[in-house]
């Protein structure tokens, strides 16, 4: 793998989310190219957190059941069962995990490239080593189909994937906030966490773990002993992070929610329940301040942003609204892109191991 791979590959994808808008691409080879790149991108990095992933891989079978992201060391436990190296390993559960994705877009967004190109600039890097985050992700992404309209059916479905995110990986009970879009005043609800976590931010941002509630929330995401390690003089790291969700969800209002009449089909709409959910998901940013790990459940959000901002891009008519969507979104993108290789990483952690990489059968 090199830079130039990744950047001709890169291209083709934004020549597709372009020239799809005119039907010009033939859709499902296309598809096939794309899961096919972004595969080989997140197989290229063999360095960083991946060697921890294989660690915790070749130990899962001698480990006695541990509930805490049971299910993600049951995956484990099988690729070992069926003499898998770990790379093979990473190979199909990230396969799987795409094609998911894929799905998951596709229900909503016809302009799938689009999305990708969003992500092919931004988080493909990163998501290259936290294996657990993205197979959990893609999962996430599939489960706000059931979001969108409030039945038995879809809450049973929604409570078992919220289920299965836990056991890949324990923050996403995070999600479980989700629950919130059944309700009928739901609405009403969602500015309330969105005022509430806008003030708590603030106030986290000043006062930090010297506020005995905020380490009492902080503690049931992780264990009291690693608490130390929030006890830090300087939280400005989260500042990008802050200013990028605001930003995704002021682009989700300006160009996809503020012209919609409300009507029944728009309140159940794919937008308006990403709306909410982003909104909503305002209240784990002093989470953030603490604790920077904590940004990818704001980053999974962004993701749901992406497949917005991809719709939106298909419906405008005008050019100049086109280029208007395609512009804004590079934006965020590019701007997630900066916040992990400079701030809460570097070039040489991030995108270099891609970058310089090795191609899946040299691993």
């Amino acid at each position: 793998m090199n830079f130039s791979i990744y950047l001709i590959g890169t291209v083709i994808v934004f020549f597709l989310a372009l020239v799809y808008y005119h039907q010009i691409a033939k859709h499902d080879y296309m598809i096939i190219f794309i899961v096919g790149f972004t595969w080989l991108l997140l197989m290229a990095n063999n360095k960083g957190d991946n060697i921890t992933y294989e660690y915790i891989y070749l130990g899962a079978a001698q480990e006695d059941f541990d509930y805490k992201e049971f299910l993600f060391k049951t995956l484990c436990r099988v690729g070992d069962l069926y003499g898998l190296t770990f790379w093979q390993f990473k190979s199909v559960i990230l396969f799987l995990a795409l094609l998911l994705i894929c799905l998951s877009v596709k229900k909503y967004v016809n302009n799938i490239e689009f999305f990708f190109f969003l992500y092919l600039i931004s988080f493909v890097f990163i998501d290259s080593q936290v294996i657990r985050n993205f197979v959990a992700a893609a999962i996430f992404m599939f489960s706000v189909y059931f979001l969108q309209k409030k039945t038995v059916k879809n809450m049973i479905i929604f409570g078992i994937l919220l289920f299965l995110m836990y056991g890949i990986h324990s923050a996403f009970i995070a999600y479980s906030l989700c629950l919130i879009l059944y309700l009928d005043n739901r609405d009403k609800v969602v500015r309330v966490l969105f005022t509430l976590g806008s003030f708590l931010t603030l106030v986290t941002f000043i006062g930090g773990t010297k506020l005995t509630f905020i380490k009492a929330i902080i503690s049931v995401f992780i264990n009291d002993s690693r608490l130390t390690f929030l006890n830090t003089q300087t939280r400005f790291g989260a500042i990008p992070v802050i200013l990028l969700y605001f930003f995704s969800i002021w682009l989700m209002w300006e160009f996809s929610i503020k012209s919609k009449k409300v009507t029944d089909e728009f309140k159940n709409s794919y937008e308006n329940t990403v709306f909410l959910l982003s909104m909503s998901m305002v209240i784990m940013l002093p989470l953030v301040v603490l604790n920077l790990a904590f940004y990818r459940i704001i980053k999974n959000i962004t993701l749901l942003c992406y497949c917005v901002m991809a719709g939106t891009y298909m419906k405008m008519k005008l050019l100049n609204s086109r280029v208007t969507i395609m512009f804004v979104s590079i934006i965020l993108a590019v701007g997630w892109l900066i916040f992990e290789t400079m701030i809460y990483g570097s070039y040489e952690t991030v995108v270099d191991p891609v970058i310089n990489g090795v191609l899946y059968w040299n691993l």
